[in-house]
C-alpha cells in the first residue's frame, strides 16, 4: 500500500503547478501528506519524487542524520544515509522528502522564479519533539539567460565585421595619406592639413598646461623665500638657475622652440632648428 501511495504523489509531483491553485484542494493535500507521514514511520521506499525513510529513534537521547541526493535528471534517489544513535529501540522516526512545495502551496508567499523547493517532513512515533533545530547553506543563485544559437552567431560576426572594417579603415588612411603633412601646393604652412589638428594643436595645449605647472613649480617652490625657516646658509642664485633649467628640460617646454621654427624665412628657421636641436638633446 505505501508503494502505491507513493507513485500516486510522485505522479501528482509532476503535474502542472496550476493544478494545486484550486482552494478545494486544501483538505486533500492535508490528508494525503498526513498519509505519508504515518508511512514514513514504517516504510522505506523511494520513487522519482518523492521520498521515505524510517529509523530507530531513543526519545531521550538520539540523533539522525540523513542524506539526500538526486539523480542526473534532477529526481529525488532517496536518502542514501541514514545514523540512528541510542542503545534501545523505544520508538522510530520518520522522514519525507518531496522534490517540489506543489503539495504545500501558500496563500500568501509566490515565488517569481522557477527554483525547485525540496520539502522535509518529519514524524515522531511514541513521542513528543521538543523543538526542532535547522541548518541553512544559502545558495546565490544568477539567472542565466538562454539565447538562440543564430543570435550568438550573428553577434559573433557582428562583432568581427566591426573590428575587420575599423582595421581597413585605419590601414587605409596610413597608407593613403600622411598625418605629417603640413605644406600646401606653394609649400607655405596650411592649417588645413593634417599636421596642425593632428600634432600641433594637442602638442600645443600640452606644452600650456606643463607652462602652467611650471610657472606654479617656480613662482611656489623654486624662488620662494621662506621664512619660516631657521638655517643661515640660503640658496644661491646657480643652484636656483639649475634647479629652473632642470624644471624646463622635464616638462618639455623646449618643444616651444619647435613651433618657431615654423616662420618661413630661411635663416630665421635655420637658426632655430638648430636650437631645437640643441635644447631638446638634454631630454
Amino acid at each position: 500500500a505505501s508503494v502505491a501511495v507513493l507513485t500516486t504523489v510522485s505522479q501528482l509531483l509532476d503535474a502542472n503547478e496550476t493544478e494545486f491553485n484550486n482552494n478545494n484542494l486544501a483538505n486533500v493535500t492535508a490528508s494525503l501528506t498526513k498519509t505519508m507521514e504515518e508511512f514514513s514511520l514504517m516504510s522505506n521506499v523511494t520513487q522519482p519524487n518523492v521520498a521515505v525513510q524510517s529509523a530507530p529513534l531513543k526519545p531521550n537521547s538520539s540523533t539522525v542524520l540523513f542524506l539526500a541526493q538526486r539523480g542526473k535528471l534532477g529526481h529525488v534517489v532517496g536518502f542514501t544515509s541514514t545514523r540512528s544513535e541510542g542503545s534501545s529501540n523505544d520508538g522510530r522516526v520518520g522522514f519525507v522528502l518531496y522534490q517540489n512545495d506543489k503539495l504545500f502551496q501558500s496563500r500568501i508567499y509566490r515565488s517569481n522564479n522557477n527554483l525547485s523547493k525540496q520539502i522535509v517532513s518529519g514524524n515522531i512515533d511514541g513521542g513528543r519533539a521538543n523543538g526542532v533545530e535547522i541548518a541553512f547553506n544559502p545558495k546565490a543563485f544568477q539567472i542565466k539567460y538562454k539565447y538562440a544559437k543564430p543570435l550568438e552567431y550573428i553577434s559573433y560576426v557582428g562583432v568581427g565585421l566591426s573590428i575587420a572594417g575599423l582595421t581597413i579603415t585605419i590601414l587605409f588612411q596610413i597608407f593613403t595619406s600622411c598625418w605629417l603633412a603640413a605644406l600646401d601646393q606653394n609649400q607655405n604652412f596650411s592649417m588645413k592639413k593634417p599636421m596642425f589638428w593632428s600634432f600641433l594643436l594637442p602638442v600645443a595645449f600640452i606644452l600650456l598646461f606643463n607652462i602652467i605647472i611650471f610657472v606654479e613649480i617656480i613662482v611656489s617652490v623654486i624662488w620662494k623665500e621662506n621664512k619660516n625657516l631657521t638655517r643661515n646658509k640660503k640658496d644661491s642664485l646657480v643652484k636656483k638657475m639649475t634647479a629652473t633649467i632642470s624644471i624646463i628640460v622635464v616638462l618639455g617646454i623646449t618643444w616651444t622652440i619647435g613651433y618657431l621654427m615654423l616662420i618661413s624665412h630661411e635663416e630665421t628657421n635655420l637658426f632655430f632648428s638648430y636650437a631645437f636641436c640643441i635644447f631638446n638633446a638634454t631630454q
